[in-house]
Order: C-alpha cells, then structure tokens, then sequence
C-alpha cells in the first residue's frame, strides 16, 4: 500500500526534524501566536470601533459588517493560543494561512482602489496608518510564516500516522497467529505444533541443489 489517510511515504518517510529546524518551527509558531494574540486585544475590547474599521474597507455588506467584528477577533485570539501551545496544529495554521490571504486580498484591493484608510490590523484606531506597501508585505511575511507551518505541521502529521501504520502492519501477522492458536485451544496447538515441525522436517530434507 502505498498511502495512508492521505499521508504519501515519501514524504512521510522524511527524518525527524533536527535542533535548528525544530527551533525554526516553535519559533515560527510562537511569533505567529504573539502576532494573533496581539492583534486581538483591541479589536475584543473596542468591537464598535473595529466594526467601523470594518466599514471602511468597503467590501463586506451590511448584514456581515457586525457578525465579523465581533467574531474575527476572538478567531484571532484563540488562533494565538493555539499556536503558542501547539495545539491542533495541522487545523490552526490552515485558517491562519487563509486569514493571511483574506487581509492581503483586502489591503491589495482597497490600494488599488486608491481608498487612504487604516489597516485596522493591531488597532481601531483611525489613526494607525494609512495602507501602504508595507503593510502588505508585512502580511505578506507572516503568510510566508503561516505557509512554513502549514507544511511543517501537515508533513509531521503525516509522518506520525506512517510510523503508527507500519507498527500495525508489522504487528499483523503476529496477532493473526495468536488468535488462531486461541480459537484451537490445547488439542488444537499441540496438532499444530506438529504439523508446522513437519513441515520443517520436510524442508529439510529436500535437496539443496534442485535435484530429485
């Protein structure tokens, strides 16, 4: 078989991270998780004021102005933690990575429209900043973070399932043999035990070099 769960081997067959590595993806997770976490406060604590932020960008209708104000945020924030402690990885850096593509989407299209707004990224203050350049590369960067993670995790993931599915498949045939012996019981072995010394009597004796 050459798949398991989606997990290919030749990239679940992949070495385990080393000491550089390992300290590039917890680092890569902790700024991640800090920026989340960051970027939530103001929003939670100023929800009007992010909500007009929200407006701003011109592009969510009325309806989903509210719900997105008062969602995003606590996303955000939960997002961060989880990142921090490492928990449910393979999922938290899937949404991050799309939230990441949603904020550049919408600062590259309110740019191109020519709208002098303010991010509304770390703060619901009118007087962040005007979207600029640099704030989509600095989005930008951290998708670049979020993809790293992306990968990092999924392969991990996959790497973990292979290592639990060749343990079972190894194991397979040892479990199958105790089941049958169970199932025959005392009489049942000792006419198998018989049957298998027989057999091996029997290799034995044939001849070695293909004769009769």
């Amino acid at each position: 078989m050459e798949q398991k769960s989606g997990c290919y081997n030749k990239y679940a067959k992949r070495h385990p991270r080393n000491i550089y590595t390992g300290i590039l993806y917890h680092a890569a997770r902790w700024i991640l998780g800090i920026v989340f976490i960051y970027a939530s406060f103001h929003k939670i604590l100023y929800p009007a004021a992010f909500a007009e932020a929200v407006y701003r960008y011109q592009i969510l209708p009325d309806w989903l102005i509210n719900l997105t104000a008062l969602v995003l945020p606590w996303l955000e924030l939960f997002l961060g933690i989880f990142l921090i402690i490492g928990l449910w990885m393979p999922g938290a850096v899937a949404i991050s990575t799309l939230l990441f593509i949603i904020f550049m989407g919408a600062l590259s299209y309110n740019m191109a429209r020519g709208l002098d707004i303010s991010c509304g990224c770390f703060s619901t203050s009118a007087t962040e900043g005007a979207t600029d350049i640099r704030t989509v590369s600095r989005d930008g960067m951290l998708l670049a973070v979020s993809l790293y993670l992306f990968f990092e995790s999924v392969m991990n993931h996959c790497s973990s399932k292979y290592k639990v599915w060749k343990i079972d498949e190894s194991t397979k045939n040892i479990s199958t043999r105790f089941s049958i012996m169970d199932r025959l019981g005392s009489g049942g072995n000792a006419l198998l035990y018989r049957f298998l010394s027989a057999d091996s009597a029997g290799r034995n004796d044939r001849p070695v070099n293909g004769g009769f």
